[in-house]
């Protein structure tokens, strides 16, 4: 399961989650700055839950991401304020209290726009 959290200034976030396993976080910043199809860096965490005092351990990288941005839907107006569809895949080796490793993923047609002028980082 993927689930898409698009941010004011333009950021999209997505949490990848499976049955037993680790979630993975990808945030991708760049995508305010550029807003179109291509390569991107994200920053990844890796989350596992677990039962000691702090609940949850954490390791990070960053993220290679291949991205492709989709034109906004028929009979949209057309504007930097459209939602778009942002589809991709990333990779990275990850490392700190969570473990360390590698993780892939996908992400298929989340909902995202550009921010406003007044938003932008």
């Amino acid at each position: 399961e993927v689930t898409c959290a698009p941010f004011p200034e333009g950021a999209l976030q997505l949490t990848l989650m499976a049955p037993g396993k680790p979630r993975v976080i990808l945030r991708l910043d760049e995508l305010a700055g550029k807003g179109t199809s291509g390569t991107y860096q994200g920053q990844v965490a890796v989350v596992v839950s677990d039962a000691g005092e702090s609940g949850m351990r954490q390791s990070s990288g960053t993220a290679r991401s291949e991205v492709t941005v989709e034109a906004p839907a028929p009979g949209t107006p057309i504007s930097p304020a459209s939602p778009r569809s942002v589809s991709g895949s990333f990779s990275t080796n990850y490392t700190g209290e969570a473990g360390k490793g590698k993780v892939v993923g996908r992400f298929d047609r989340c909902a995202w726009r550009e921010p406003a002028a007044a938003d932008r980082p």
